[in-house]
């Protein structure tokens, strides 16, 4: 059961890592159409280009939106998650020193940090 978990712990992270991806590859491609956009008119009023920059404005608040929640989930995990990765990667070491070796080599691997 544990290894199903784990799987399926990876397969999500790895969908979610490829859609993060792609959501964010559209976002900056809006913020790079956005700037190519604006770079004439500055200090000048968009005039002709209002139609464009409001459309690429919702773009970018679109996608970053779609963004949130995932970078909303890891900030206000990440220092939690660090110490956790740290104390394992010490756990790990002390079983290391004190001559610990896997029994059973079918059994649970000891994942490293």
């Amino acid at each position: 059961m544990e290894r199903v978990v784990m799987e399926l712990i990876e397969k999500l992270t790895n969908e979610l890592d490829a859609e993060i991806q792609r959501i964010w590859s559209e976002y900056a491609d809006a913020h790079t159409k956005f700037a190519e956009c604006c770079k004439d008119n500055i200090g000048k009023p968009i005039g002709d280009k209002a139609h464009e920059v409001n459309e690429l404005l919702g773009i970018i608040q679109s996608k970053f939106g779609l963004l949130w929640p995932a970078y909303n989930f890891i900030a206000t995990r990440h220092q939690s998650v660090s110490n956790a990765v740290s104390g394992y990667t010490e756990f790990i070491e002390i079983i290391k020193k004190s001559g610990g070796q896997q029994e059973d080599p079918n059994g649970p691997k000891i994942i490293e940090g």
